[in-house]
């Protein structure tokens, strides 16, 4: 209210909540966030960009959102993933090849848990041949019954709200996918879903030698947007002192 905007602005709230929980949870490539900038205008418009860092590698990735360029929240939703290097297996819940799973997800929540042990039981040995990081602890009906009861009392109508409860996270996702992989037969996609490759080139010199100067032009490109913003001096002052982070210097 204190910046002008229409009270349906409420709304970013959850879409920061959503890009957040997409790009940790739903896409599952091994970068995990640690800086967050979401930007929006009075008019509506918004945008999001977001960096992980692989703790192994010590590579990063930026994930990048914009309103005008989405017409489905959950399917392809971004306007370019940054990064450079390209894995051969990440689970992405949000590719276009993954809608049935997505669908099949919300439905298996809402199955008699039972039946669901019942028919996981006699074919899960099939997912321990396959590449993840999950234990035959994580499809007991210990920890399958701890899934169930996040949805219970509020069963999710569509993947949207599924990936937005609370407590499911990008394990429980993954143990999710993997059941209904066997139990109704559908595949989620396992292509990276990196769109861009950096522009500037890399600190590493991978996958060319950094430069600098198209570097700092793009910062100053950048800065010059933010002083158009009309903001308070503080706010301005905020944005100013984050967008280092955004380059990872």
């Amino acid at each position: 209210e204190r910046a002008g905007l229409p009270q349906e602005a409420i709304k970013f709230v959850t879409l920061s909540r959503l890009t957040a929980r997409i790009d940790n949870n739903a896409i599952q490539d091994g970068f995990q966030l640690y800086f967050h900038l979401f930007i929006f205008t009075k008019s509506g418009e918004w945008g999001v960009i977001q960096q992980g860092r692989d703790e192994k590698t010590l590579y990063a990735r930026r994930y990048q959102w914009y309103s005008e360029k989405i017409s489905n929240l959950c399917e392809n939703p971004h306007s370019g993933i940054v990064s450079s290097i390209k894995r051969d297996q990440v689970l992405n819940l949000v590719a276009k090849e993954s809608r049935k799973v997505q669908n099949v997800l919300v439905d298996l929540v809402k199955e008699n848990l039972n039946l669901v042990i019942k028919e996981l039981a006699p074919k899960v040995h099939i997912i321990f041949k396959r590449e993840h990081n999950l234990t035959f602890e994580d499809f007991s009906y210990k920890s399958l019954k701890k899934i169930w009861e996040k949805t219970y009392k509020k069963p999710p109508s569509n993947f949207q709200e599924l990936i937005l409860t609370q407590g499911i996270g990008a394990k429980a996702l993954r143990a999710l996918t993997l059941a209904s992989e066997l139990i109704y037969n559908v595949k989620a996609s396992r292509e990276d879903p990196v769109i861009y490759s950096y522009a500037h080139g890399g600190k590493d010199g991978h996958p060319y030698r950094l430069n600098k100067k198209l570097y700092d032009t793009t910062i100053q490109e950048l800065e010059e947007i933010l002083r158009k913003i009309k903001l308070r001096e503080s706010e301005k002052l905020e944005l100013f002192r984050k967008l280092p982070q955004i380059f990872n210097f």
